[in-house]
């Protein structure tokens, strides 16, 4: 048969857990209050309960009145200033206690967490450094170091440019050899350019090679001119001379003067009309392109020789002759321009007529000679000559 416990008594036993301490709470215990289980008897007595005793909820009553009463007298002991002392209450025989006596006189305080101590921190090993004696190199120059190509936007534009050139004479329709020398100019703006070796095979050995030739020329002198040095007129000569061969001998002026007084300047005659019968003296002046100089030691050398020869026009016989003469100048600085003055005399036996004067010259080093021809008019009527001109008078 089941027992049920009556609200009133289960109300007044957790009254009697929580209030029993004069209304201050009591800590909370740190560890649960366990009961020791009691050794196991050799007989087995059963509990009220089971067995179906009726009287239970009598007793029940009974002990929480009791309990009720141990309650008020604590209350009243707390409000004397009194620390209550803890009642015991009395248990029926043969029944189970439902308060621990341990439990409601105080609670154990919890227990401390075990605090271990700190370890002090162990100082690094410093291990002692032998000191090196430092090595002393040399200073590297500013030459030596390696320098970083700068480049700048004309630079890439430049190089836009020659490339859009090489690409247009490609596509052009001129000979090979003309493409080669086209592109082998580009040298003149950037003397860095290379020539494309696959093009230069498609040409024949001679003309390779004479490419080759002019862009070296090229580079030289783009070289000279991007980094605003003076030509080489004497190096752009032996380059050509080289590439080219070497220039005939060429007579670029003849004149018939009264005096020279050095290159370039000279008093040109009047006239070339003279009259017959007399005796004209006259110097003849040339200037020389193409001759060839020699180095001989510590000089240089030239060697000429020149002749005049008067023809008559009408039948071009030589009516005058002036020998061949020599000319031989050293100079320790080989020379650029080079002129010939040579004074001579126009016979008096010349007749009335129209002559033609023959300045022939040769280059005797070089192998190679030119000439020129001069008019000149011979006349009976001294009204046909032009009269000289006094220095200082002008010509009418």
């Amino acid at each position: 048969m089941r027992h049920v416990v009556s609200p009133l008594t289960l109300t007044l036993f957790i009254a009697a857990t929580v209030g029993c301490a004069g209304g201050t709470p009591s800590p909370a215990p740190a560890e649960p209050v366990r009961s020791t289980p009691a050794a196991p008897s050799k007989e087995v007595t059963p509990s009220r309960l089971a067995s179906g005793d009726k009287g239970i909820d009598a007793d029940a009553e009974a002990y929480a009145q009791r309990l009720t009463q141990a309650i008020e007298a604590s209350k009243a002991a707390g409000a004397g200033g009194k620390e209550p002392t803890p009642v015991k209450p009395q248990a029926a025989p043969g029944t189970v206690e439902w308060v621990d006596e341990q439990y409601l006189k105080s609670a154990e305080a919890p227990k401390a967490a075990k605090v271990e101590p700190v370890k002090p921190v162990e100082k690094p090993v410093v291990e002692p450094v032998t000191p090196v004696a430092p090595t002393l190199t040399k200073p590297v120059s500013e030459s030596a170091k390696p320098q970083a190509a700068v480049v700048t936007t004309a630079d890439a534009g430049r190089e836009a440019l020659l490339k859009l050139i090489q690409e247009r004479v490609k596509d052009s329709h001129d000979p090979a050899a003309s493409k080669a020398l086209s592109i082998a100019g580009l040298a003149l703006v950037d003397p860095t350019f290379k020539l494309d070796e696959k093009e230069l095979a498609q040409l024949p050995p001679t003309q390779r090679e004479l490419v080759k030739q002019f862009h070296a020329l090229f580079a030289s002198l783009g070289q000279q001119v991007t980094g605003g040095e003076a030509i080489d007129r004497s190096m752009l000569a032996d380059r050509l001379n080289a590439i080219i061969g070497e220039q005939p001998l060429a007579i670029r002026v003849a004149k018939l003067c009264d005096r020279v007084r050095g290159f370039g300047v000279y008093e040109e005659m009047a006239s070339d009309t003279f009259l017959a019968g007399r005796e004209h003296p006259l110097v003849i002046y040339v200037e020389l392109d193409h001759f060839k100089s020699v180095k001989s030691g510590a000089t240089h050398q030239v060697k000429l020789s020149q002749e005049l020869i008067l023809f008559n026009e009408s039948d071009g016989l030589a009516v005058w002759r002036q020998p061949e003469e020599q000319i031989v100048d050293e100079s320790r600085n080989q020379r650029r321009d080079f002129y010939v003055v040579q004074p001579t005399r126009l016979p008096a036996r010349l007749g009335v007529g129209k002559y033609v004067l023959k300045v022939r010259v040769r280059d005797l080093q070089g192998g190679t000679r030119d000439e020129v021809s001069v008019p000149i008019n011979v006349v009976a009527d001294p009204a046909l000559v032009k009269p000289e001109v006094k220095r200082g008078e002008k010509a009418g």
